[in-house]
């Protein structure tokens, strides 16, 4: 941090990965468990140029998810998130939902893939339970920052990077699953800070006692 205790470019809990390029032989999946896979494309997926280009690629992945769990699934889990809403906070839902480091979706790759897994499933929350969204991650394409934009999601996209430090002054669904732990951690320890927490519904990767020492204060109760 700076003299200001502000949070400078190379402390940012954002990481930019580059692609390796990995030599030698590549094992391929086995015939028998390939037709089963979700990342089985009846075609060779290429970079898309359009936003056209990315929708038609999430349309088939969803499609594959319908063929290799069941056409209930989504709508399913979508239902488990609800009851839970109801269960926690006592109505249908939060007032808010905030996406961090959701991941490059658009890309024609395994992670890539399972970004627009991540993207299906938040566009099937928003729909179900109405409310806005706003989207950010700092490895988000022009092109990808257009389609969140478009009407094929009409997300909000964050035009500024806040390291995860955004205060839930109403109910709001996180969803961070491919988030460091330190956004979680600059989260928590800002609506800790404001007393706002119990706004916090967050939805991300397991980090029971995986936070980065002091990363957040501990809690003189």
């Amino acid at each position: 941090m700076d003299g200001n205790g502000d949070l400078r470019a190379e402390d940012s809990p954002f990481v930019f990965v580059k692609s390796r390029r990995r030599t030698g032989r590549q094992s391929r999946p086995s015939p028998k468990y390939a037709s089963h896979s979700l990342f089985t494309e009846v075609h060779i997926e290429e970079y898309a140029t359009s936003i056209h280009e990315i929708h038609l690629a999430i349309i088939k992945l969803r499609s594959r998810i319908s063929q290799v769990c069941c056409a209930d699934f989504l709508p399913n889990l979508v239902q488990s998130f609800k009851d839970a809403f109801v269960k926690y906070l006592g109505k249908l839902g939060p007032e808010e939902i905030v996406c961090y480091a959701l991941g490059r979706f658009s890309t024609p790759t395994d992670w890539g893939r399972s970004c627009k897994l991540q993207l299906i499933l938040l566009c099937e929350l928003a729909e179900n339970i109405q409310v806005p969204v706003s989207i950010f991650d700092p490895a988000f394409s022009p092109l990808e920052n257009e389609y969140l934009r478009s009407e094929y999601c009409g997300f909000s996209v964050i035009d500024v990077n806040e390291n995860g430090r955004r205060i839930a002054v109403r109910p709001t669904f996180f969803y961070m699953i491919h988030a460091d732990t330190e956004l979680y951690a600059y989260l928590i320890q800002v609506n800790r800070e404001n007393s706002t927490l119990t706004n916090v519904i967050l939805f991300g990767n397991t980090f029971d006692c995986k936070y980065p020492r002091n990363s957040v204060k501990k809690n003189p109760q």
